[in-house]
């Protein structure tokens, strides 16, 4: 999600993106005729969507370096039959064949220029593999792993609003987490960083130890055997001595400080009157920027 906003951003041009799931066929992606009324009319499917949307922002902006950004989630989610749909498209015809629509050609112009991305997980239970037609169309593909610890840390840090002091412990913990399974093989799931930021945000009201049980030791732990394994890194890493300070943020500042005052006479407490709030700025996505570098 990270990946796809730093994209939009930075192109400032249409974007798709395509859930996968493996009841999906070919025309999810393509488009069918719908019942509209007392007429049957055509809905694109999301692939000829965004072609269209990009031939015409290649028409807008001539100069403009990419015209749409596809992003498919989980291809591999999809059977083998479903991810031939992508196969013209990927090639040198660079098109879409909608047979449901008289055999309608959509192509992309010769000045459009449309990137495609797709993500899978290899090693998640129940997912297909990758159509050997489609791997082959492939302009290249990379493996990714987690970043390194001090990456994660800013990351977390610009995405929670806590400071990165607060928040190395908790990595540092979920990398030795993730050692468990691509190291020593123990365990068949890692935690990953969405894990990892449900496991911060719920230590403030659950407590660091528990937080860690409910959002990665009985996330990730699929065995009684593995929970002990998890278990004991928690402990090994003093978990709960984890705290976390207040979020790092302009709210915060803006609130400022208030002093509870006890009257020696009536033995009540007065504070004074909360400040005003300051107004809230508008959302600036320009450190999206930073979190794409970051990653």
């Amino acid at each position: 999600m990270l990946f796809r906003s730093y994209l939009a951003n930075q192109f400032a041009c249409p974007y798709q993106i395509i859930n996968c799931v493996s009841s999906m066929t070919d025309l999810d992606l393509l488009g069918s005729p719908v019942l509209m009324g007392a007429e049957t009319i055509w809905q694109d499917g999301p692939l000829p969507a965004i072609i269209r949307a990009a031939n015409d922002h290649a028409k807008a902006n001539p100069k403009a370096v990419v015209n749409a950004v596809v992003i498919v989630n989980e291809m591999n989610a999809l059977t083998q039959n479903a991810q031939l749909a992508f196969n013209p498209l990927l090639d040198r015809q660079e098109c879409i064949v909608l047979t449901q629509n008289n055999n309608e050609l959509v192509k992309i112009g010769k000045d459009t220029h449309v990137l495609c991305m797709a993500s899978m997980n290899p090693d998640v239970m129940g997912v297909n593999e990758l159509q050997d037609a489609v791997r082959d169309r492939a302009s290249g593909i990379i493996y990714m792993d987690y970043p390194p610890i001090d990456q994660e840390v800013q990351l977390i840090a610009k995405l929670t609003g806590f400071s990165e002091t607060s928040v190395r412990p908790f990595v540092v913990t979920i990398s030795e987490c993730r050692k468990l399974k691509v190291i020593d093989h123990k365990i068949t799931r890692a935690p990953s960083t969405r894990a990892l930021l449900d496991w911060i945000n719920y230590t403030p009201v659950w407590g660091s130890l528990i937080a860690f049980v409910v959002c990665i030791q009985n996330r990730y732990g699929t065995t009684e055997e593995e929970r002990t394994l998890l278990g004991s890194t928690a402990r090994g890493q003093k978990v709960e001595t984890f705290s976390l300070g207040l979020p790092i943020s302009p709210s915060v500042a803006a609130k400022g400080t208030s002093t509870v005052k006890i009257d020696p006479a009536t033995k009540t407490a007065t504070s004074p009157s909360p400040a005003k709030k300051a107004a809230v700025p508008e959302k600036d996505f320009s450190s999206l920027k930073d979190l794409g570098k970051l990653w």
